[in-house]
């Protein structure tokens, strides 16, 4: 009986490597394949300014969406509504109520 001489396991009378650590059956052991990574390219600098810009841009405009859906949120106008009618502000009531859409009647 044959045993590999690298990691002791029994080896069958025609097997050429060791089925448990790849070694050659004769001793030897087989260079093992090293993994090819691609290497890593820098982002250059004019990139790097427009991700930055494009970033900033995407930030401002949702800040803005949040402050504009705050202010005309139903419970902001709501509480507007009841600030006028409790000071008995007639302006503040009109321009609540009034708009400059021409399709509501």
């Amino acid at each position: 009986m044959k045993f590999c001489k690298e990691c002791g396991k029994e080896l069958k009378p025609s097997a050429q490597f060791c089925n448990n650590c790849g070694t050659n059956a004769s001793g030897t052991s087989t260079p093992q394949r090293q993994q090819q990574t691609a290497p890593k390219k820098k982002m250059s600098k004019k990139n790097k300014i427009i991700l930055a810009s494009v970033i900033a841009v995407l930030i401002i405009l949702f800040a803005g969406y949040k402050t504009g859906e705050a202010m005309t949120s139903k419970e902001k106008v709501i509480d507007k509504f009841e600030t006028a009618l409790a000071e008995k502000d007639a302006n503040k009531l009109a321009k609540i109520l009034t708009t400059d859409d021409k399709e509501l009647t």
